[in-house]
């Protein structure tokens, strides 16, 4: 192996490792995301996320109950609801989410909080005759 073969190979490896930083903060930035919590498949409430690193705790009503989502800069999660409501607690110890193709699902009560971005995005269709 000569000394060119070992400099292209760091050059490589200094790219890599840069490109694969840069996809990952501009694909995780949380601006123009809102968190969705759909009840039976309606949506009841839209939150937008925030890139503040401050704790915010949000109250939904779904049928008789209220559930509680905690957001913390760009990421959701689902507190812990009471026993008789929630006796599996999965939802809650799902733990945080904060990407659109992660949710939070409390199936006893039909409850799905999902991350979904509200910019427009252009998406290339291929008709077929």
């Amino acid at each position: 192996m000569t000394v060119g073969d070992k400099f292209l190979i760091v050059v490589i490896i200094i790219l890599s490792i840069t490109s694969i930083f840069y996809i990952t903060r501009t694909t995780t930035d949380s601006l123009g995301k809102d968190v969705i919590v759909r009840f039976d498949g309606i949506e009841i409430a839209k939150i937008p996320l925030k890139t503040d690193k401050q704790s915010t705790i949000y109250d939904f009503k779904f049928g008789e109950n209220i559930g509680e989502l905690e957001i913390f800069g760009d990421r959701v999660r689902m507190l812990p609801m009471d026993i008789k409501i929630c006796p599996e607690r999965i939802c809650s110890d799902t733990g945080w989410i904060e990407n659109s193709y992660q949710m939070i699902v409390c199936l006893p009560n039909k409850v799905i909080v999902t991350i979904e971005t509200n910019e427009k995005q252009d998406i290339d269709i291929i008709v077929r005759n």
